[in-house]
């Protein structure tokens, strides 16, 4: 069983990159592109925090042309090629890797309905780190009629107290998976949190680390900007739910994604936002 868990004093990912958007959805901002490439009749956005190997050379692909600052008069960047890798593991029509250097390359990958591949999540799982905790479990305090009183929630609370007070620029989510005793934890790489993390789990918990792009307060204010008039889209669309998901980027849910999609993005930005088809709710 999967558990979201909702961390105190923090209110509760992706990417789908497609032309240029404003940025932040106040209609001040300047346009900011979003990167993509065009390779073999295929649109493809980055990914980030994901390892992966370089495979052989398959050719040529195409930076589309931005113009981020229009308000300068300036033209923006031009088109232009870079070279496209094989990434090892994957085909190339799911994902590729691009760059003018072969050693600092980027991965990018083809989106349907704003989510990654399942073969690129598994790339991003396999990346996973993890630890066991050896914490002692504390002296009896006579609440054993507790259900939330094991080791596995008193390491959440600790990981609670960290995410919010120390590392709160780093933590993005946590989610519980109570059969097998372990805790996921969605963070912006830190050496320190992952240590203090570790040092918090009681014996017999794992947690599994995962890298994230963004932490909980900024995802927090996305969600906020995009639920603030939930009317706003009517009759081009109906927003249904809005929802930070733990694993790094804010889940839309809309009737119609392909619709909604585009015009989300020129008000938000397309960095964090996963817009997916959500059905009309059903009265009981």
């Amino acid at each position: 069983m999967r558990a979201v868990v909702v961390m105190a004093g923090i209110t509760v990912v992706a990417l789908s990159a497609v032309g240029c958007a404003e940025a932040g959805g106040g209609g001040t901002a300047d346009a900011v592109c979003a990167y993509r490439v065009a390779y073999d009749d295929r649109q493809y956005g980055d990914v980030a925090n994901i390892d992966f190997q370089r495979g052989g050379k398959l050719g040529t692909a195409v930076e589309p042309p931005c113009d981020d600052t229009p308000s300068d008069g300036d033209d923006g960047s031009p088109a232009r090629e870079v070279t496209a890798y094989r990434v090892k593991g994957l085909d190339p029509e799911v994902a590729i890797a691009v760059g003018d250097d072969p050693d600092d390359l980027l991965l990018v990958a083809v989106r349907r309905n704003g989510e990654l591949p399942l073969e690129v999540e598994k790339l991003r799982q396999a990346a996973t780190d993890e630890c066991v905790g050896t914490r002692p479990a504390p002296t009896a305090s006579g609440t054993d009629d507790n259900p939330d009183d094991t080791p596995l929630y008193r390491t959440l609370a600790h990981i609670d107290r960290l995410a919010a007070k120390r590392y709160a620029g780093s933590f993005t989510g946590l989610s519980v998976d109570q059969d097998d005793t372990a805790a996921d934890l969605y963070r912006i790489p830190s050496a320190a949190f992952d240590k203090a993390v570790c040092d918090a789990a009681e014996q017999g918990v794992t947690v599994r680390i995962h890298d994230t792009d963004a932490n909980r307060k900024d995802l927090d204010a996305l969600a906020n900007r995009i639920s603030e008039d939930m009317n706003r889209w009517d009759g081009t669309f109906q927003l249904r739910e809005v929802a930070v998901d733990e694993r790094g980027w804010v889940h839309v849910g809309v009737d119609e994604p392909g619709t909604a999609e585009p015009l989300i993005q020129d008000a938000f930005g397309t960095e964090h936002i996963k817009v997916v088809h959500v059905g009309q709710a059903e009265a009981n």
